[in-house]
């Protein structure tokens, strides 16, 4: 029997928490450039590429898969909803409380009694969903993106709405799932096309079919996963469709499938040294929605300027240490009341021959 992704992914044994470390230390080594004022390294070697993005685009692919098995072990559309809340809102809500509790009283132009008499900082909370980024004006005023206090939640809300998503094709289209999976990922990735690069300052327009078109591809390699092929050649064909895009300057139209087939690939592959990483939890999450007011901080100290790599020494050990501490009185608590979930179960097509 040919290898498959379906033959590779043991959901027992993989490297899903290895990979989503060192996309969100990715995101935290780009962020450690932007925040002190110029482009990371992979930017300036390629023109295209950015740590940061390609961190966050990762993201939403094992998300995708993931969160999909999530949805089909789940014995109803509430127990789904229950889980996918207890993941995400414990972390989030205490990342919000020290950006704009703790963090944000100390860095502001405002007296103490003023900022906390003050409705901004109070109205980050529902902003979240709302908006792109957790700002408050005042905070931060040397640095080189003042007011910016946690940036990196501005993902949070298109990862709701792919939960949202999921759902609702789980519902609607049971029966005909994956050419619906199908349809919903062509009209995100046209739509992402036919939008310029906006960067990180683009709008829903442009983010929405853009992040949507990543975790429905990683939906897709899930519901598909007895069909697609795993083989060291298959995986040189992936890195040849990237190679292709770049030439055509269209490396945004590969990386869904291509690089969402060699993330998927590295997350299955035997050997690698994963077994150890979850030593002191899953630290990922954490270190994704805590990096940012931890870096802010490091520059606000040193006036506003600090050296890229000074960012990073300062910013890695400080936010794994949190995250650290957030796994184990925080998020680990809290996943201990997830609802049980069912059996995995085969795909659809293998159940009915």
């Amino acid at each position: 029997m040919r290898p498959t992704f379906g033959t590779a992914y043991d959901p027992a044994r993989n490297n899903f928490d290895l990979l989503r470390l060192v996309l969100a230390g990715l995101v935290l080594w780009s962020h450690s450039y932007s925040l002190a004022g110029t482009s990371d390294p992979l930017r300036r070697l390629t023109g295209v590429l950015e740590g940061g993005r390609l961190g966050v685009e990762g993201f939403f692919v094992l998300s995708g898969f993931l969160v999909t098995q999530s949805w089909h072990r789940s014995t109803s559309a509430g127990t789904f909803a229950v889980k996918r809340a207890l993941r995400v809102f414990p972390a989030l809500v205490a990342a919000v409380v020290l950006s704009a509790l703790v963090i944000g009283p100390f860095v502001t132009e405002r007296s103490l009694a003023e900022y906390f008499a003050w409705s901004r900082p109070w109205l980050v909370f529902p902003g979240i969903v709302l908006h792109r980024f957790l700002a408050v004006p005042g905070a931060f005023p040397q640095n080189v993106f003042p007011g910016h206090v946690n940036a990196s939640l501005w993902t949070l809300r298109y990862e709701l709405f792919c939960y949202v998503m999921v759902a609702a094709l789980g519902i609607v289209t049971a029966r005909r799932r994956r050419p619906a999976l199908l349809a919903v990922f062509a009209a995100a990735w046209l739509a992402a096309l036919a939008q310029p690069d906006k960067g990180w300052f683009g709008g829903a327009e442009y983010w929405l079919p853009h992040l949507v078109s990543f975790f429905v591809a990683g939906m897709l390699f899930y519901e598909l996963r007895e069909l697609v092929p795993y083989s060291g050649w298959t995986a040189l064909v992936a890195v040849i469709g990237l190679g292709a895009g770049a030439a055509a300057g269209r490396i945004d139209a590969a990386l869904p499938i291509f690089g969402g087939y060699l993330v998927l690939a590295i997350a299955f592959a035997p050997g690698l040294p994963a077994a150890g990483v979850t030593r002191y939890g899953d630290l990922s999450y954490g270190l994704y929605v805590y990096a940012y007011p931890i870096q802010q901080l490091a520059l606000h100290a040193a006036g506003g300027r600090l050296d890229p790599l000074a960012v990073l020494a300062v910013s890695l050990p400080a936010t794994l240490l949190l995250a650290a501490l957030s796994w184990r009185w925080i998020e680990e608590p809290a996943l201990a009341r997830k609802p049980r979930s069912a059996p995995a179960s085969p795909p659809a097509y293998a159940r009915t021959g």
